[in-house]
């Protein structure tokens, strides 16, 4: 057994003070420890009461002592006082009893308990902020314990279910929501206690009202200070009027892009660098594209010939903000020319400076070309009325000089003066065909058309053709073996080709190949829109190409121009295609032609074939 001396040590050296204390309150033992060292020494004595020493202003027993208490129970107690001297204190009594098991000691045990007293203040201050702060949240908030079941809640969470707080704890979801809903919920929480942490999830809610509402439920578990699961939080974000402004919005978004995608003309978003930032079907198919993945690779920095004109586009909006029904001349990237409406919207950043550019374009290209021919038609028409009412009045001149020609030709006798009147006859007879040429450019000479093959007529002027030809250019003939006939004079269809085969051989100086080929074709309505002269039907396609010089972009438009040539002065009458042409729309057909400097021209004469059904 311990001696009495280590236990005396033992019980001076604790920390807390240690007291025992007799039925009549006075001291037996202390170890004057525990923040009790403020009782003077000369009072420490034994048999001395305990309240004279503990409470020197005092003068009595305390009301409630917990000595005396002990003393009448026969029971350990612990209780907590204050002490103006120390503080908070924690006072623990056990009861001494004698052999006959009455008690006849009183020992005491007082705990310094400040610093507990400040941490269980601080951490009710903060409870009550995290309850504050938990009611004036909007969000619905609660907590479950590990089984599921309600702690607590917010008063936002009340508002939602339908429920006070203290009809809810103790209650699981299956007491607040329908079973099927109770189920989802109850699944999402059993799989968040299996896996711990975090979960936040989208689902719909049942309010209060009967009302379901998308939610999404942010929810985290916690643990007991033994480190065993406690249960779980949960907030409840409500995006149901988000869900709602969403699909309003991809509603309005998928009505615009469906506007966008399906309007007839060109819209585009761009730069002002002239990046493409977005464009519609129309736009790419505007521009020769095949999708608008592909349109959006175009730099519109690039479409316009000039660039002062892009230029000049832009500073005009930076000043009106708008330019409406613009009309611009634009080239493809495959080099196709066209004739556009713009209208423009500038977009503007804070600072007021032009940013992009919101544009529609109006694809002008048929309808300028269609007044291009129209205009080209009624010059075409004033002329040859012009060249008619010549050839009619140059031909009743003629009459009389062949005629008198011939006779003088009869009368004379002197050779020479015979000779002179030879070549009056045959100037006579040159202007005659001038005249003929001239009533073809109207339209007006008669024709004697029959039906004919094509692949006949070509092949047979073949062995003519090729010594109209220098040696160095090849002719090569492919003739389509399924053609119908065409109804066409064949002297003066020989005449065009003859032309169209004299031009070729003048456009080929170093050599060539022309290829004379011959097709089939049915045009419909909207096809025959795009040609002068065009209607819907089947033709045959005389098709003649050359690989010359080619004719200049800034010449085509004037080519069947009577009296328009490109050649020296005294090698051409500028007649020729004009007179090609008319004999062509006399028949009932159309010319086109296509050329491009360098590579070469082609011509291509279309027929009425006589196996011909509009379409």
């Amino acid at each position: 057994m311990m001696n009495s001396a280590l236990l005396t040590r033992m019980f001076e050296q604790i920390p807390d003070c240690l007291a025992v204390i007799s039925r009549d309150l006075r001291i037996e033992m202390c170890n004057w420890r525990g923040g009790y060292e403020y009782v003077p020494e000369h009072l420490r004595r034994k048999g001395a009461h305990c309240y004279e020493l503990f409470y020197p202003d005092q003068g009595r027993a305390c009301e409630d002592c917990h000595v005396l208490e002990v003393f009448r129970s026969g029971q350990p107690l612990v209780r907590e006082k204050y002490n103006p001297h120390i503080g908070h204190v924690e006072v623990r009594c056990f009861p001494i009893f004698d052999q006959r098991g009455e008690v006849f000691l009183v020992a005491e045990q007082i705990c310094n308990i400040n610093e507990r007293k400040k941490m269980q203040e601080g951490l009710a201050q903060q409870h009550n902020y995290l309850k504050t702060l938990a009611e004036v949240v909007p969000l619905p908030m609660f907590s479950k314990d590990e089984s599921g079941r309600y702690l607590g809640c917010n008063k936002a969470f009340e508002k939602c279910v339908g429920s006070t707080r203290e009809e809810m704890v103790g209650k699981s979801v299956f007491d607040l929501a329908p079973k099927e809903v109770a189920e989802i919920y109850d699944a999402k929480d059993r799989e968040l206690f299996r896996q711990g942490g975090v979960q936040f999830y989208e689902g719909t809610l049942v309010r209060a009202d009967g009302s379901v509402g998308q939610v999404i439920f942010h929810k985290a578990t916690f643990d007991k200070p033994d480190g065993s699961l406690g249960g779980l939080v949960g907030a409840i974000l409500d995006i149901t009027e988000r869900k709602e402004a969403m699909a309003r919005l991809e509603e309005s978004e998928e009505r615009y892009r469906q506007f966008f995608e399906d309007d007839l003309t060109g819209d585009f978003i761009a730069t002002v660098d002239g990046r493409l930032l977005a464009c519609n079907p129309s736009f790419a198919r505007i521009f020769d594209f095949a999708s608008v993945e592909e349109a959006l690779r175009l730099d519109m920095r690039g479409i316009h010939s000039d660039p002062e004109i892009r230029d000049l586009l832009l500073e005009r909006l930076r000043k009106e903000r708008k330019i409406d029904r613009v009309a611009l001349e634009v080239q493809t990237p495959t080099g196709r020319h066209l004739h556009l409406i713009l209208t423009a919207v500038g977009i503007f950043d804070e600072q007021d400076q032009l940013i992009e550019v919101r544009g529609y374009l109006l694809d002008d290209t048929e309808h300028q070309s269609l007044a291009d021919q129209f205009l080209h038609s009624q010059k075409m028409e004033a002329v040859g009325r012009l060249a008619a009412g010549l050839a009619h009045d140059f031909n009743n001149l003629l009459t009389a000089i062949l005629g008198y020609s011939e006779a003088l030709q009869k009368a004379l006798l002197d050779p020479q003066q015979v000779r002179w009147a030879e070549q009056i006859n045959l100037a006579g007879e040159r202007a005659a065909a001038l005249t003929d040429q001239l009533l073809a450019l109207s339209r007006r000479q008669r024709l004697q058309p029959v039906a004919l093959d094509l692949n006949a007529l070509v092949t047979g002027l073949k062995d003519m053709l090729q010594q109209l030809l220098s040696t160095d250019i090849e002719l090569v003939v492919l003739p389509d073996r399924d053609i119908a006939p065409v109804m066409a004079d064949e002297a003066r269809l020989e005449q065009v080709i003859l032309n169209l085969v004299v031009n070729a051989r003048d456009a080929m100086p170093a050599g060539g190949r022309l290829t004379i080929s011959t097709s089939g074709l049915l045009l419909d309505a909207e096809q025959a829109h795009s040609f002068l002269d065009a209607r819907p039907g089947r033709y045959v396609v005389l098709e003649m190409a050359d690989d010359g010089h080619g004719i200049a972009e800034e010449v085509l438009p004037h080519i069947f121009d009577p009296f328009f040539t490109t050649k020296q002065k005294g090698k051409g009458t500028g007649l020729g295609l004009a007179t090609a042409y008319g004999i062509i729309a006399q028949s009932g057909g159309f010319m086109t032609v296509e050329s491009c400097v360098g590579v070469g021209t082609t011509f291509k004469l279309f027929l009425p074939s006589v196996i011909s059904a509009p379409c």
